[in-house]
């Protein structure tokens, strides 16, 4: 299995909010947190399936792109992360 095809399955069975819970963010009820990536009072970054958009900052992404993002990594380095912490 490539790396992109790891990266495909598990953007398909690991959700935005699994991801951003394994950092100890916790999402509002309308599926917001606090954006990782600048300073804000308000949470504006919105947790989808398989996504997440920050409307302060702009940045968005994968679950891949948010641990590629929040630990400063790499692509290959971030799905192996991922597939570790999940067991996929």
């Amino acid at each position: 299995m490539t790396i992109r095809e790891a990266a495909d399955i598990i953007k398909d069975r690991v959700s935005a909010r699994d991801v951003a819970a394994l950092y100890g963010y916790k999402a509002n009820s309308g599926g917001y947190i606090g954006c990782p990536f600048h300073g804000e009072r308000t949470p504006s970054l919105k947790l989808h399936k398989s996504g997440w958009y920050c409307y302060g900052c702009g940045a968005g992404g994968s679950v891949v792109d948010f641990v590629m993002m929040h630990d400063g990594c790499t692509f290959p380095m971030a799905v192996k992360a991922l597939d570790e912490r999940f067991c996929l």
